[in-house]
């Protein structure tokens, strides 16, 4: 009888772990989503216990009319400063502005500051809004100063033209859009449609 109480406590004391567990690890995973960072249901899974996340997306809203939500397949939650920076690894990124068209930006690869949410797109960047495409190794979203710097290899593919040239400057306020090359010598190259 003294052995059947002992083995029926451990039984409920492993019962009781289990829970407490279970309760404590669902607390944080609640915890990461109400942080301004989400994963697509039941895809939060940290690999070699390296920080590495599959399908994690930011929402963030930056003002009543503009919204930026960027996702990655695979990141990696680094920390420079005291800051939380992700190292993004096939990336989408959707800038949304009431009454406007989305700006869909996608890369293999991106660098995210959490803070201020400043991005650093790198490899096959392509910007794309309505019918046009720009293509680029790097690009820089800076809320600071509200610009999409886009350089390297900068390849505009419109409906009536194509150009080439070594920078595009977008800026997210007033939508203006500067083309020029890092030496003034150098021309920027225009293919027209026929």
């Amino acid at each position: 009888m003294k052995r059947f109480a002992q083995v029926l406590l451990l039984i409920l004391l492993i019962v009781v772990i289990f829970f407490f567990y279970k309760d404590y690890l669902n607390e944080e995973t609640k915890s990461a989503y109400n942080s301004k960072q989400h994963t697509s249901p039941g895809k939060l899974n940290e690999i070699n216990k390296n920080n590495l996340i599959s399908n994690l997306g930011y929402e963030i809203n930056l003002s009543q009319n503009k919204d930026y939500k960027i996702n990655a397949k695979t990141s990696e939650i680094l920390y420079q400063d005291g800051i939380e920076i992700i190292d993004m690894k096939f990336v989408k990124a959707i800038l949304t502005e009431k009454n406007k068209l989305p700006l869909i930006i996608t890369s293999d690869a991106a660098t995210f500051n959490t803070s201020k949410y400043n991005s650093k797109f790198e490899k096959n960047v392509k910007i794309k809004y309505l019918n046009h495409t720009i293509e680029a190794e790097n690009a820089y979203v800076n809320f600071d100063d509200d610009i999409i710097l886009i350089k390297d290899n900068v390849r505009y593919i419109g409906p009536m033209m194509e150009m080439k040239s070594d920078n595009i400057k977008i800026n997210l306020v007033s939508r203006d859009i500067s083309i020029f090359m890092d030496n003034d010598a150098n021309e920027i190259k225009v293919k027209l449609e026929k």
